[in-house]
């Protein structure tokens, strides 16, 4: 016969034997056997004086303490007490392993430091190190951090910073300017002086180009921003206004552009008439990351 819960043989039922004294009453405590008297409800107790089955609900006894057993008429001496004690259990609201949907919303889940595993290959998770730092990670990769201050990292976020690793001299109208020295390329979207968008988003851009012997003989000097979907014609100099030709130029610039995955941006030197006599200098900058 099958059973919900326990089986009998994992102990549903429970016995209880006293043995009174003359005009005892009430049976609780330990029995005859070590055991202590205990139950959860009167509906599943059986009480047998001398083997002849009692009935509850005060006519022979009461059974409402959840420790104890009174008896209507007192015992006589040397009687025995037996009480049957049945499990009362109720069906677990429960979710099964695989096949079940879980409705309502999950309170006080303590993991504990373990890893909480949210995917089906098991590279996606949430975990608290034991530094009380929060770790998101996506595709077995730490996606984002958070400390115990406070502070959050995104270890994945597009981020670089690159400058010339050395000058490039007398440059043409139209020449992409060479950044060839990364000083951190975070998630590796730099390469050839080209930023390149993993994905589509907000991304801040700067730069600042030193531009050493403008020629005053150029209509103007200007460097700008080309992305594959606008180009940026950021900063300027009429030059052609100048007494004489410049020692050097600085052209700095911050623009919060728009590009979609895969667009690119570099940086470009363009300048109207004169000579090809300009040179671009190493302490020259760009940088950028993804805002949102």
């Amino acid at each position: 016969m099958p059973y919900i819960g326990r089986t009998l043989g994992q102990g549903t039922r429970s016995r209880f034997l006293y043995t009174a004294t003359a005009g005892q009453t009430t049976f609780s405590g330990s029995d005859s056997q070590s055991n202590t008297l205990a139950y959860a409800d009167n509906n599943g107790l059986d009480c047998f004086q001398n083997g002849v089955l009692l009935k509850g609900g005060g006519a022979d006894y009461t059974a409402t303490s959840g420790t104890s057993v009174v008896l209507t008429t007192g015992a006589s001496v040397s009687d025995v007490i037996e009480i049957l004690v049945y499990d009362v259990f109720a069906i677990a609201d429960h979710v099964k392993k695989s096949g079940d949907a879980m409705t309502g919303a999950l309170t006080n889940i303590d993991v504990n430091g373990t890893e909480l595993i949210l995917d089906a290959d098991g590279d996606t998770s949430i975990q608290a190190s034991s530094d009380d730092t929060l770790i998101l990670k996506t595709n077995s990769n730490t996606a984002l951090s958070i400390d115990a201050n406070g502070h959050i990292t995104k270890p994945l976020q597009p981020a670089f910073l690159v400058q010339p690793s050395s000058d490039q001299t007398n440059i043409a109208h139209g020449t992409t300017i060479v950044f060839d020295s990364e000083i951190f390329d975070q998630n590796g979207d730099f390469a050839s002086n080209t930023f390149t968008a993993p994905v589509t988003g907000k991304y801040q851009i700067s730069f600042s180009v030193r531009v050493d012997n403008l020629d005053v003989s150029a209509t103007y000097t200007r460097i700008r921003l080309v992305t594959s979907n606008r180009t940026f014609n950021a900063s300027i100099i009429d030059t052609g206004s100048l007494s004489g030709d410049p020692v050097y130029w600085f052209f700095p610039q911050s623009i919060l552009v728009d590009m979609d995955a895969n667009d690119t941006a570099y940086i470009e030197f363009t300048q109207s008439g004169g000579a090809s006599q300009a040179d671009i200098r190493v302490d020259s900058f760009f940088s950028g990351y993804l805002a949102c």
